[in-house]
């Protein structure tokens, strides 16, 4: 029967919790093991629960440790109501499910599952390199062999998971993580769907059912917005869109809306930089077909010319590539906070606020010759800026968009798109704003019963939370 919201605390208990479920195994063959007391059923209890890694709509990913290993992991709770509310659990059930049948090195590992009267629990490998995504930011685009070697990890992982009958359906590089000697883990599998039952999917309990339209916008395929049959070839639509993004910086796909980016999906409308390698070109031209019975099958992708040098049998032992990260700039936060002398007041004498020294007036915050001048108004200056994804819920995924925040003297919160060099917008200050760290690179906004989560490129997160603070209180104290 299927999971609904009238299902009982009793039911999801036997269902969720519990550590991953293996295949039944013959008679025969089970009275040839050994027998071993069964292992502790692990709660809450057992995991000390530290920092926060990432949020979601329902969920959030917490760093945990075991009190009996120190080991560390990664811990999804999932808010119980919200999931029976908008009738989520069965998701919840299979994303479960499915992480327990799949046991792949670039999978991440799902050790245990439980749950208590409020929540759901995943306690999940721990990959401390970050994503794959934040990697693309802070180099702008990867080098040849790093985006090939990516690439052929994500082809890999995919032929292992159609070949147990399990679609993705959100492959996007948020989704995809660094492991510490730099190979990607595969993670998030709460819209993964069935494409055919395996034997382990019976053994799980698994379903086959039709699949509704999700993913995130520039990634999903022409097919799954047209609300036609979800094949394989969906994910490996997505797959294109990855290797492209690495190679360039940027997805083929994007515009101004959700509506403007369908359409060129639907049309298969994308352009190549002219630097594009040429096998890199073509192998992208034959994997984004409209049509999903003409794109590359995985076999012909990994025979492409834009492949030959992956080594397939020993792919996931192979040491990965490495490259050389950018240079970043110092960041003082003390010397690059300008003091205010007060809304739309400049300083007297032009001179140098105290403490700061001439260097901090040659960087991005000083008024002179900035790019950011034309967007300020008379007498306003800039307090504090850098590169950010903002970053936003929507109605088929998760959003992002880079744009330059600007932090001014009055005080205003201005985002630019730095390649257009237009305004697109502003956050509303007010005397209650909030600036929330969440990690070493994402905070959050709190304002006039908005939240804006901001993603840092440029800087680390910590200097905007203080930038945010030192403003707020000088005109506190006004």
């Amino acid at each position: 029967r299927r999971w609904r919201s009238r299902l009982t605390a009793g039911d999801m208990s036997n269902k969720f919790s519990g550590t991953p479920r293996t295949p039944k195994v013959p008679n025969s063959e089970r009275n040839l093991k050994k027998s071993t007391s069964p292992k502790k059923r692990l709660g809450p209890g057992d995991f000390e629960f530290g920092d926060l890694l990432g949020e979601g709509s329902y969920a959030k990913v917490f760093l945990a440790t075991s009190k009996t290993t120190k080991k560390k992991y990664a811990a999804k709770i999932v808010d119980k109501a919200h999931v029976i509310k908008h009738k989520k659990v069965e998701a919840v059930m299979q994303e479960k499910k499915t992480l327990s049948i799949c046991k792949h090195p670039s999978i991440v590992h799902l050790h245990c599952a439980f749950q208590d009267e409020h929540s759901f629990y995943f306690v999940l490998e721990f990959v401390p390199g970050g994503e794959l995504f934040e990697l693309i930011q802070r180099m702008g685009k990867l080098p040849k062999p790093v985006a090939r070697f990516y690439g052929a990890e994500i082809i890999n992982v995919l032929e292992y998971l159609h070949g147990k009958g399990i679609l993705h359906r959100d492959l996007k590089p948020e989704n995809l993580l660094l492991a510490e000697d730099r190979h990607l883990k595969l993670t998030d599998f709460g819209t993964a769907g069935v494409i055919h039952m395996s034997q382990s999917m019976k053994l799980s309990g698994m379903r086959e059912k039709a699949m509704s339209c999700v993913g995130t916008a520039e990634y999903v395929s022409p097919e799954v917005l047209d609300g036609k049959k979800q094949t394989a070839a969906c994910d490996l639509w997505s797959a294109a869109c990855l290797i492209y993004q690495m190679i360039t910086g940027k997805p083929p796909f994007r515009g101004a809306s959700e509506y403007l980016i369908f359409q060129q999906i639907l049309s298969a409308k994308f352009d190549f930089p002219a630097d594009m390698p040429l096998d890199a070109k073509d192998l992208i031209t034959k994997m984004l077909v409209v049509d999903p019975g003409k794109r590359l099958s995985i076999p012909e992708i990994k025979a492409h010319p834009f492949f030959s040098a992956i080594d397939w049998k020993n792919l996931v032992t192979s040491p990965a590539p490495t490259w050389k990260e950018p240079q970043q700039p110092t960041l003082n936060v003390s010397s690059q906070i300008l003091p205010v002398s007060g809304a739309g007041t400049p300083p007297s004498g032009n001179k140098s606020p105290k403490g700061e020294s001439k260097e901090s007036n040659s960087n991005n915050t000083t008024q002179e010759g900035t790019p950011w001048q034309q967007f300020l108004i008379r007498n306003e200056r800039v307090v504090f800026t850098g590169l950010i994804q903002k970053r936003s819920f929507s109605g088929v995924g998760f959003f992002s968009k880079t744009r330059q925040l600007i932090l001014t003297s009055f005080p205003r919160i201005l985002y630019v798109d730095p390649k257009e060099m237009t305004l697109r917008g502003e956050i509303p200050w007010s005397d209650n704003i909030v600036a929330e760290i969440k990690n070493r690179k994402n905070f959050v906004l709190h304002t006039k019963g908005k939240q804006y989560n901001i993603c840092c490129l440029s800087h680390q997160a910590d200097a905007w939370i203080e930038a945010f603070k030192k403003l707020k209180k000088q005109f506190a104290e006004r």
